[in-house]
C-alpha cells in the first residue's frame, strides 16, 4: 500500500501547469481543509485559457485514508463557506475514452456586490472505479483493507455563466492532465 500511495504522490508532482490552452497558477487551500484531509496529493490551481481569458479552478485531493475524505463533500463544505446549494445535476462525462460519472452542483452566495453563482463539477476515484457517490467513500472507509487505499476527489469550479457544453469540453481538457494520477488510483491497487 505504501508503494501505491508513493506512486500517486510522484505522479501528482508531474501534473502539468500547461494543459493545451490552459495555464495554471497555484491557489491557496484553507488551513482547516488541510487539517481535516491530511492529503497525500493536493493540487489547487486556477487555470486560465491563454486564448480566451476564461478561467476555472481545479482541485485534486488524494488521501491515504478514505475516512478523511468522507466528510469533504461540496454540499457540506460549500455550505459551511456560506454558499447555498440550488441544484445538483448528475451527468456521465468522459475523458480519454474513460466514462466518469460527475455531479454538477450549482451554488449561490450573497455578498456586498450582489449574488455570486458557481458550478462545481465533482467526482471521486477509488480502487476499481470512478464514482459521483460519496456513499462509496464512506463504504470504503469502513472496510479495513479498502480504507488503506484511500480515495481521490476532483473538483472543477466554474463561473455559472459557463455553458454546459463549455464545461464538458473544459472538463475533458483539464482532466486529461490528471489521468496518470486517476488511472493509478483506480487501477494501481491491482498491482499492489
Amino acid at each position: 500500500v505504501v508503494e501505491y500511495h508513493d506512486e500517486i504522490q510522484r505522479l501528482g508532482l508531474d501534473i502539468p501547469r500547461l494543459m493545451g490552452e490552459w495555464l495554471g497558477e497555484e491557489i491557496e487551500v484553507p488551513a482547516p481543509a488541510l487539517d481535516i484531509l491530511r492529503p497525500n496529493v493536493l493540487l489547487s490551481r486556477r487555470y486560465q485559457n491563454i486564448r480566451t481569458g476564461q478561467s476555472v479552478s481545479l482541485v485534486l485531493t488524494q488521501v491515504r485514508d478514505a475516512f478523511s475524505l468522507s466528510h469533504h463533500h461540496p454540499p457540506v463544505c460549500y455550505r459551511y463557506a456560506g454558499w447555498t446549494l440550488d441544484q445538483n445535476t448528475p451527468a456521465d462525462w468522459s475523458c480519454e475514452g474513460v466514462a466518469i460519472p460527475v455531479n454538477q452542483y450549482e451554488f449561490r452566495r450573497e455578498n456586498f456586490d450582489g449574488e455570486m453563482r458557481q458550478v462545481v463539477v465533482n467526482f471521486l476515484a477509488v480502487p476499481d472505479q470512478y464514482t459521483r457517490e460519496m456513499q462509496q467513500i464512506v463504504k470504503n472507509s469502513y472496510d479495513p483493507v479498502r480504507n488503506l487505499y484511500g480515495a481521490c476527489q476532483v473538483q472543477l469550479i466554474f463561473d455559472s455563466r459557463t455553458s454546459l457544453q463549455e464545461r464538458e469540453v473544459i472538463f475533458a481538457d483539464l482532466v486529461s492532465g490528471l489521468m496518470p494520477v486517476l488511472r493509478e488510483v483506480v487501477e494501481g491497487a491491482k498491482n499492489d
